[in-house]
């Protein structure tokens, strides 16, 4: 990666809606923006990384780690979480916070937080993504640019959902999304459409940007499995989520039987009580126990270099987190995914492996047995075809963050 001559000196940089450093898929998120805007910026920039979690994200990113504009409180009960929401907001909305004024003195602000820009399920309106839309427009307010980085947009069920992210998109410097269908949406809500590039998810370009973290170079063994617990994002019900774990094991056991290799667990969000991988790594840990399959859990909580080391071992990958997918697929490993939300069919249809992703809900085991034993015939074809796709995503990542970086510095 070759540096660029600096834009600013000592520009200030704020990374907003970072969510949580025990997600590492969001944590991967901004350690590869950091490394970009280094890269084109120079490495003496200061920057604040800005999340409703921020007292945990402090050990990754030390003091740099702020509470964010508006504060989504988590610790709180729902009362008061919507009273300090309110009050933050007004207090922003007039100016009067020491967070406004220190957001204020920002050269740029980033708009991250690829899980925030679409409907909830409840009847109410989406509170993840109207605080995230109202801290946008309140930053852009100040006058400083700020740039919407690659995430998924939609499905935008309610109308003030809609109204919130026309609002947000339209007040934006450049908005840039991860996927086609989310180009659509936002291309029908933005009326300047120069500010609106499609460019892959950021983390697909980390073995460019950051690569310290890509340095095992053994023998690769096994197969990693990466599952999601139903009780996030979507309510899976008893019968598809027995199903969905009665298929991780047969494809485990299948695997296990032709290569006589291991199972690798991967805990990739762990966020006890509220979003916790082990609550369904653990159980399947003791199938395959019990099924004398040999197991290993990665739980390596916010230790990103570990759980990558880990992730270069394997042979194979099946994921049910979109992060640990793209971690596997940047490690040139065939990779299979199975979706909880819309945006792997995005992730999927860019890298033209339409034909590796299944919805949830519509597993079949024998879909997901055949997918291991065509990956096994075609091994050394599969990693060939995903490094080709992994290069040229890395080079359209680059150049479309250097147009827009570089553009910086005529706001």
């Amino acid at each position: 990666m070759t540096a660029e001559p600096v834009l600013f000196s000592k520009a200030k940089v704020g990374v907003h809606n970072a969510y949580d450093a025990r997600n590492l898929g969001d944590q991967a998120i901004v350690q590869c923006q950091l490394a970009w805007i280094k890269c084109f910026w120079g490495s003496d920039i200061e920057y604040y990384i800005y999340s409703h979690h921020w007292q945990f994200n402090q050990a990754v990113f030390g003091r740099r780690s702020c509470e964010p504009l508006i504060y989504n409180d988590f610790r709180k009960n729902e009362w008061w979480r919507m009273l300090l929401l309110f009050y933050d907001i007004l207090r922003a909305a007039l100016g009067h916070s020491l967070k406004s004024r220190k957001i204020g003195s920002m050269s740029l602000c980033f708009l991250c937080g690829g899980g925030y820009l679409y409907s909830s399920k409840s009847k109410w309106p989406s509170r993840n993504l109207i605080v995230s839309c109202l801290e946008g427009i309140l930053i852009k307010r100040q006058g400083i640019p700020v740039i919407l980085f690659p995430q998924t947009i939609g499905p935008i069920s309610k109308f003030i959902d809609f109204c919130s992210v026309k609002y947000l998109i339209n007040k934006l410097d450049f908005v840039m999304v991860r996927d086609s269908a989310s180009m659509k949406v936002a291309a029908s809500l933005k009326r300047d459409k120069d500010g609106l590039l499609l460019v892959p998810d950021i983390v697909l370009s980390m073995r460019k940007c950051l690569p310290e973290l890509y340095r095992f170079n053994g023998i690769r063994e096994g197969i990693g499995i990466a599952a999601v617990d139903g009780s996030f994002a979507m309510a899976f019900d008893k019968q598809v989520r027995r199903a969905y774990l009665e298929s991780l094991i047969q494809a485990g056991k299948y695997f296990h039987f032709i290569t006589n290799e291991s199972v690798r667990l991967f805990v990739q969000v762990s966020l006890r009580g509220r979003d916790d991988d082990r609550t369904v790594v653990n159980p399947l840990a003791k199938r395959f126990t019990a099924e004398g399959i040999p197991v290993e859990i990665i739980d390596k909580g916010a230790d990103l270099s570990a759980y990558l080391e880990a992730m270069q071992r394997n042979r194979l990958f099946i994921g049910s987190r979109m992060h640990a997918c793209i971690f596997a697929l940047t490690c040139d490993i065939p990779t299979v995914g199975l979706a909880y939300q819309p945006k792997f069919f995005g992730l999927f249809e860019m890298l033209d492996m339409q034909e590796h992703v299944c919805q949830i809900e519509k597993l079949n085991t024998g879909w997901l047995i055949k997918q291991i034993k065509d990956a096994l015939l075609q091994e050394q074809e599969r990693k060939n075809t995903i490094k080709a796709k992994r290069l040229e995503m890395e080079l359209e990542i680059e150049q479309k963050l250097r147009k827009i970086l570089t553009n910086c510095k005529n706001f």
